[in-house]
């Protein structure tokens, strides 16, 4: 069972199709006026399965690159 706690940040599991709107981070993403979504985002696995890493120094965007993949990944299905 998954602490409650943590919901919020893993409604990906619950409403893949929504994940866009209710995650935290990505609403305040979506609100700002510029947004960038880099080019990688189309070149990340679809359909290869495995673990990846995505490394980077600390506050750079590699968990918002991550979200908007998730996002990107949900509104393909």
């Amino acid at each position: 069972m998954q602490d409650p706690q943590f919901m919020l940040h893993n409604c990906h599991l619950e409403f893949p199709e929504q994940f866009g709107d209710r995650d935290p981070q990505l609403r305040l993403l979506h609100r700002q006026t510029f947004i960038y979504q880099p080019p990688l985002i189309e070149k990340l696995p679809k359909n290869i399965p495995g673990i990846y890493t995505i490394a980077g120094g600390r506050q750079i965007g590699k968990t918002t690159l991550l979200k908007q993949w998730m996002r990107f990944m949900f509104n393909k299905l």
